[in-house]
């Protein structure tokens, strides 16, 4: 892949869109192995897993990344790449994909940076204008910590997709606050029964909202999780 930009979508947040030399197949919700050589890399190594951000209708590759100052050497490199730089990516993988019956309800939870596959799932729905029963909650500390508004906002805007976002660190009007509870889901879903739940964020929070959905009666083969194991 080729660099091409970056642009910062929330706090010590960031999308990097890159050309392709060639096409790479890939589903929404699927991730790839992204290698970045580079010198005096720490321990953590020169490669990751990242899950694609884009559509695969898109022309480019997108990738969400969230950075933080005492961040990786690969993150610091990725930060710093040029325009025309190369990255090399392979073994696209995952079975985080929306299911094939489009009449299914699904529910997607999302935590911090975990956002990213749904926001590849939204972004081919508005490219297909596919209609779906998809409801999507939002876990995040603060408002600065908000990432793809555009999207979000456009999806329920031209699709009628329910998007709840709440916040655990901060009360905002508008905002829901706090984690996932049974009382959350009532106020916006009408019914868990065949009902899939997708999860995306930091193991922790997949664990315990899993945990959450199966005391409510959600069946396990319902529940599609994919875990972000960390932010290095």
């Amino acid at each position: 892949l080729f660099f091409k930009e970056k642009k910062q979508i929330a706090q010590n947040t960031f999308e990097f869109t890159f050309t392709k030399k060639e096409p790479i197949p890939y589903i929404s919700g699927q991730y790839m192995q992204w290698s970045l050589p580079h010198h005096k890399e720490d321990v953590r190594g020169t490669k990751r897993y990242f899950t694609i951000a884009s559509s695969p209708y898109d022309e480019d590759i997108k990738l969400g990344v969230k950075i933080l100052d005492n961040g990786s050497t690969f993150k610091k490199e990725l930060a710093d790449l040029q325009k025309g730089d190369t990255l090399l990516v392979n073994s696209v993988r995952g079975d985080f994909v929306l299911p094939t019956d489009t009449t299914k309800a699904v529910v997607c939870v999302a935590g911090g940076i975990g956002i990213t596959p749904f926001i590849s799932m939204l972004r081919t729905l508005l490219h297909t204008k596919e209609k779906r029963n998809l409801s999507l909650f939002y876990f995040v500390n603060q408002r600065e910590d908000i990432a793809y508004k555009d999207v979000l906002q456009e999806v329920k805007d031209t699709l009628g997709i329910t998007t709840v976002v709440s916040l655990s660190k901060e009360t905002v009007e508008g905002y829901e606050s706090g984690m996932l509870t049974k009382e959350m889901l009532g106020v916006h879903i009408k019914s868990i029964t065949d009902t899939y739940f997708y999860i995306s964020g930091p193991p922790m929070m997949v664990s315990a909202y899993k945990d959450l959905l199966i005391s409510l009666g959600v069946k396990r083969a319902y529940i599609v999780t994919d875990f972000f194991p960390g932010l290095e």
